[in-house]
């Protein structure tokens, strides 16, 4: 038998060099679809914010949001069933007006879905800093980073609209039959996306337009207020529907110009001058026509203007800014104020001012601030606001109930919308000095957060019993009302802070965020069963302290008790856990920085 050596030494067996096997040997090339890569990594991104996200699959997080935004679409056509076929004995079917409100409702939900998730999505509609100092240095040419970024923001819009408006697509012009289900399908489906991309497009064409005159730097000190406002606006509009739909006929009829210049009129407009053709009432036209006109514009402000937004905020995260580094003599002058009057001891005032900063440079709880800001604002408008029709005209009316039921309403939000902040961890690994000086809850620590949360609620129901003031001076005409409210403002701020931070024994931020979905569920309940009675009682308090000197004085000792007897048994539960023996299993991150 040959030896190997003889085998591969005869003419059949050459002996190859190994340049030449590589050669041979077959290659298996893998393509990677760059755009599609791309594309899908900031589409991912939309989805991957820390407010919403938790662990699982980024797919699963997707379906999520759009079925949670699907389901009022859903609930509102199934409840149009029997009002469109089962109707009781000697009564009529569904109106034509009702029929428009109905339509209305679409239009509206659609706009307000898309513009809320684009407001939600503020900071990642042109790409940040990670996006630049990641995928700049990769050889992909920049086009088809612009592309890919197009392509999801595109797809991510066009998700949300197909979760708006696909319930009414496939429910409403079933059940409705006006006057044919092809031409109604084809006007809900071309109003809905109108109104849609237009509130989209606005915000798009906005942002981009500030970009460009502002520059990124004054940009980035307005976007909050930008964003509190714009979701503010959405939201008012949301919960204006059952007012609006209900005086739809007044308004639509009214000879006000103001109606005219409400976008989600516009679709409407467009929806009933597609169903009903040249039968439309006037005013339809003439809304439609407006709605076509904006539609043009919008869009071609966002194409013009996107591009041009996207070039400088690439250019500013590559070569960077340099701010002026100057001194604030009235921040100075403010915080040795504080110092020796309110916040005394060290400790108190490194969490103090830990908190402050913190707030000022999280983008993530700058985006819930803001969101959280002008969903309360819009809650208190829609509460005060109503219309009045007189004489063919419409008028704004304010709400006694509703002026006097600010005050608690901004108090608990103002309160309960800090601690689910400060409940949200910034940097987990950035908290290691708070580590080092202990984990144990600390007096001075938990009497800091305290301290920095109760004036700022303070200043807020005072701000907004002065507005109530301005907009209705028969509301409250004289000073006994004035300090009534005052103490009831007071009273309310105190306790709440009490309560609802008095199991919140850790520094701000630092804790992780823990997921419960039975807790979860118990304080929505809590919420729902609790707000309107807790809104009463105040509104009622109020009015009765007003009545006399005395109740204003037992009112004021009774907050007294009160915030005496919580804060005893907030000192009792640190004693408690302060005898409970230490954690062990607490994170080695300021010995091993992190490396293992």
């Amino acid at each position: 038998m040959p030896s190997v050596f003889q085998i591969f030494s005869q003419p059949d067996h050459p002996v190859l060099s190994l340049e030449v096997q590589a050669k041979i040997a077959p290659k298996e090339i893998v393509r990677v679809d760059t755009s599609a890569t791309l594309t899908r990594h900031f589409f991912d991104r939309f989805f991957d914010n820390p407010l919403t996200s938790g662990d699982g699959d980024n797919a699963v997080r997707v379906i999520q949001v759009l079925c949670f935004i699907a389901t009022p679409g859903m609930m509102f056509a199934l409840s149009l069933i029997p009002s469109y076929f089962i109707f009781p004995p000697n009564t009529a079917p569904r109106g034509y007006w009702p029929r428009v409100s109905d339509h209305y409702f679409y239009v509206m939900y659609a706009s307000i879905a898309m513009g809320a998730a684009t407001v939600f999505e503020w900071d990642l509609l042109f790409p940040d800093l990670i996006d630049v100092l990641v995928l700049t240095p990769l050889p992909v040419p920049k086009r088809k980073l612009f592309i890919a970024k197009i392509a999801a923001l595109g797809l991510f819009l066009t998700l949300f609209l197909l979760a708006s408006g696909v319930m009414g697509t496939i429910f409403l012009p079933l059940i409705a039959d006006e006057p044919s289900v092809i031409r109604h399908l084809f006007a809900h489906i071309l109003a809905v996306a109108s109104g849609g991309f237009f509130t989209a497009a606005l915000f798009v064409s906005l942002q981009g337009i500030l970009l460009n005159l502002l520059g990124e730097r004054i940009f980035r000190w307005i976007s909050p207020v930008l964003q509190a406002l714009s979701l503010c606006a959405l939201l008012i509009v949301l919960f204006l529907f059952p007012l609006l739909s209900h005086d739809l006929q007044i308004l639509l009829t009214s000879s006000n110009p103001i109606v005219q210049w409400f976008p989600p009129f516009w679709f409407l407009g467009l929806y009933q001058t597609l169903i009903e053709g040249s039968a439309a009432a006037p005013i339809f036209r003439v809304l439609a026509a407006k709605g076509a006109l904006a539609l043009l514009i919008v869009l071609a402000l966002t194409a013009l203007t996107y591009p041009l937004a996207y070039r400088r905020k690439v250019r500013t995260a590559v070569e960077g800014h340099i701010a002026k580094q100057s001194r604030n003599w009235l921040a100075a002058a403010k915080d040795a104020l504080l110092h020796a009057t309110f916040i005394l001891r060290p400790s108190q005032r490194a969490v103090y001012h830990f908190i402050s900063l913190s707030l000022k440079r999280a983008p993530h709880h700058r985006v819930y601030f803001s969101m959280y800001g002008g969903a309360g604002l819009a809650l208190l408008i829609a509460m005060t606001i109503g219309l009045s029709q007189q004489n063919g005209h419409t008028s704004i009316v304010y709400s006694s109930f509703g002026l006097r039921s600010a005050i608690p309403v901004v108090a608990f939000l103002v309160v309960s919308g800090l601690k689910v902040a400060f409940m949200t961890p910034v940097e987990l690994k950035a908290n290691w000095p708070f580590q080092v000086i202990g984990s144990r809850p600390a007096p001075d620590h938990i009497a800091a957060t305290l301290r920095w949360t109760l004036p700022r609620a303070v200043l807020a129901t005072i701000a907004v019993l002065v507005l109530a003031k301005l907009l209705s001076p028969s509301e409250f005409p004289g000073w006994p009302q004035m300090l009534a409210q005052l103490l009831v403002a007071q009273g309310i701020c105190l306790l709440l802070v009490d309560a609802l931070f008095l199991r919140f024994l850790s520094v701000p931020f630092t804790v992780p965020l823990v997921y419960s979905k039975r807790n979860l569920a118990f304080y929505i309940a809590a919420f729902l069963v609790l707000f309107v009675p807790f809104m009463q009682t105040a509104v009622e308090m109020g009015q009765w302290i007003e009545q006399s000197i005395w109740h204003f004085a037992i009112a004021a000792l009774a907050v007294l008790e009160a915030h005496i007897l919580l804060q005893r048994y907030q000192r009792n539960f640190i004693r408690e856990r302060l005898a409970l023996p230490e954690n062990e299993e607490l994170d080695e991150f300021p010995q091993r920085l992190g490396l293992s």
